[in-house]
């Protein structure tokens, strides 16, 4: 069925696809669940018999003429929860995942976790990890040979732009009248990192032309926001 096998262990026969069984006969019935699928029942004759499976394997004895055993086995799912998101670094970020099946959580050895950008929010990737700020859509696979194979589960990772403070903005010395607009130079700088105008954030001035107190309005944008007004 593409889902797993059941096989009757014969010690007196090499064989696990021609084994004669006699009423009355004790018997063996091995189960091999494909990668992706566990087992998920056995009944004998209409009796529940899963309860009694240990290890992949279930003995019976005595069995008669015409017993049926009916075997399934039930896909292994898994989920991931949205993880929360983190602030704009500057750096590579990933996500703290939480990945369960059934309510067992899986270790990070049985799967693979890939990103891709969600067009349109910013986001962009450094060595497939997550940079900018933006939206990256998740994407968890079981791992090749682990009972997950072949399985995915996704989610969405959000990374928001960093808020700039008034601290992160250098004073502006005192200008001299010219009788035009005068817009001084701004710096910003975050973390170490001078931010770049018209990448970073935007500047416009108000009542920058007369003597008096000029008003200079610093918008974050891209990887920053908020708004800085002095």
């Amino acid at each position: 069925s593409g889902q797993g096998k059941a096989e009757i262990v014969d010690a007196d026969s090499d064989s696990k696809t021609e084994v004669t069984v006699k009423d009355g006969d004790d018997v063996e019935i091995k189960f091999s669940p494909d990668p992706g699928y566990t087992l998920g029942s056995v009944t004998v004759n209409g009796e529940s018999k899963t309860g009694e499976v240990k290890e992949n394997s279930l003995k019976l004895t005595g069995i008669e003429k015409d017993t049926a055993v009916v075997v399934t086995f039930q896909s292994i799912d898994f989920t991931v929860a949205a993880p929360a998101s983190k602030v704009y670094t500057g750096a590579a970020q990933e996500p703290q995942l939480t990945v369960n099946s059934g309510g067992t959580a899986l270790e990070s050895k049985d799967y693979t976790v890939s990103y891709a950008i969600v067009d349109g929010t910013g986001a962009a990737l450094v060595n497939n990890k997550p940079l900018t700020a933006g939206t990256y859509t998740v994407t968890v696979t079981g791992k090749e040979g682990s009972a997950y194979e072949g399985k995915t589960a996704t989610t969405t990772f959000v990374i928001t732009p960093k808020r700039l403070t008034a601290d992160m903005m250098k004073d502006i010395n005192s200008q001299s009248y010219t009788g035009g607009a005068i817009t001084p130079d701004v710096e910003i700088t975050c973390n170490g990192k001078t931010l770049v105008k018209d990448t970073d954030y935007t500047v416009s001035y108000s009542k920058n032309v007369g003597p008096g107190t000029a008003t200079v309005t610093i918008t974050g944008i891209g990887n920053y926001t908020g708004v800085i007004t002095k």
